[in-house]
């Protein structure tokens, strides 16, 4: 389970994403009980993680989402995202004093547009930096949960840094459609599986 979490962070049925020209629209899950099953492929061993939103908050301009990671009682994670129509970013800290965390998207993406996420603070050394850049505004991803029109995000860390070069891919409603990354000789992909709706 931990692995799949960090390379996130961070349906059944075939669900095609709507244009990304379609703003009213979130790059995020932001119903209670919409659940994402993920499956990872490492070096030929494969493994699944179950993230389910578990709390919805209303804000001026968007949503903050509390997301369970795992399946199973005692081995769980729970973090949380603010979601607006201008990006997807995770929040550390206490609820009563949440701090901007790894900023995984930006809208409206536009290709080259780039931003930085500094997890040590702006007077700390570079090579902890993570540079995000959006490669294309588009692009046809296919997995397991169906074919999706998505943002693709290229991330760059440098040698310190609390992740490792990566791409993501984006899509409408659903967030997070797929990951590839790699440490060291270890290759990573994480695929959606499957998408279910909350209730």
């Amino acid at each position: 389970m931990r692995s799949i979490a960090v390379v996130m962070l961070t349906a059944s049925v075939a669900l095609s994403a709507p244009m990304l020209k379609d703003r009213d629209v979130f790059f995020y899950p932001t119903q209670a009980g919409d659940e994402s099953v993920y499956e990872e492929q490492t070096d030929g061993n494969t493994s699944e993680l179950k993230v389910t939103v578990t709390k919805v908050e209303k804000t001026t301009g968007g949503h903050i989402i509390t997301v369970r990671w795992g399946n199973e009682p005692g081995k769980t994670l729970e973090n949380r995202v603010t979601v607006t129509r201008n990006e997807v970013t995770e929040l550390n800290g206490p609820p009563s004093n949440p701090k901007p965390g790894a900023p995984h998207l930006r809208l409206p993406a536009k290709e080259g547009l780039t931003w930085k996420f500094e997890p040590y603070g702006p007077d700390k050394p570079e090579a902890a930096n993570s540079v995000y850049r959006v490669a294309r505004e588009e692009e046809t991803v296919v997995t397991p949960a169906g074919t999706f029109k998505a943002v693709r995000v290229e991330v760059k860390t440098g040698p310190n840094g609390i992740f490792k070069d990566s791409v993501e891919w984006h899509a409408p409603r659903v967030g997070l459609v797929k990951v590839e990354m790699k440490v060291g000789d270890t290759r990573r992909t994480v695929v959606l599986k499957s998408f279910t709706p909350g209730k």
